[in-house]
């Protein structure tokens, strides 16, 4: 009996959701104190004031909310509408954007950047799969610590199915070994240097 994998990204850090809170509370503090303060500010600015307002909200509320699933021989894209009416819709039943069946898989690359953040290496792990009609699909692996032997199961599978995986950094055999500290070995397979 085959399973569903679920790969989402990792949760937002509680200090960046305390950031945004922090920053809500002394937004709301200072749009009252002006407007009680000072009458005669434009309205512009007061509007301006809460569009930013409710838009770090909004961001804050949506990031990191899309996720794929392997089910059953398909692997299904569910992408998370990040629009303005997105919270009121929050609890609408998701459908997914995109189901491919492995059958229509002709090869899957596992893609992989890495990049430097603010003097701390970051990487991405992207899934590029190339279906037998030769049209590309590329997505975000949303590939961690905590899913890595999830994500090494799915591909071993699809591997098993005769698709061809092409892994230039070797990112599938770093999965299956749960010694080995995938952020250092990313960091190191790709052979990124600091450019300073």
């Amino acid at each position: 009996m085959k399973k569903k994998y679920m790969f989402t990204g990792k949760k937002q850090p509680i200090l960046i959701k305390l950031l945004g809170g922090l920053c809500f509370v002394f937004l709301g503090m200072l749009l009252c104190s002006m407007l009680t303060m000072y009458s005669s500010i434009p309205m512009f600015i007061v509007v301006v004031i809460i569009v930013i307002f409710m838009v770090s909200v909004i961001w804050l509320y949506t990031f990191g909310k899309d996720y794929w699933m392997y089910d059953n021989g398909y692997i299904k894209i569910y992408e998370i509408d990040s629009s303005l009416l997105s919270p009121l819709l929050r609890k609408r039943k998701r459908d997914y954007t995109m189901r491919i069946s492995t059958n229509d898989i002709h090869s899957i690359s596992i893609i992989c950047q890495t990049n430097v953040f603010w003097n701390y290496f970051v990487y991405k792990v992207d899934l590029g799969i190339r279906l037998k009609d030769q049209s590309l699909i590329r997505f975000s692996a949303k590939l961690h610590d905590k899913n890595r032997e999830k994500m090494f199961q799915v591909l071993k599978e699809i591997e098993s199915l005769d698709i061809s995986i092409h892994d230039e950094y070797h990112i599938l055999e770093a999965l299956g070994d749960v010694n080995i500290n995938l952020y250092s070995y990313i960091i190191q397979q790709t052979d990124f240097k600091e450019t300073m």
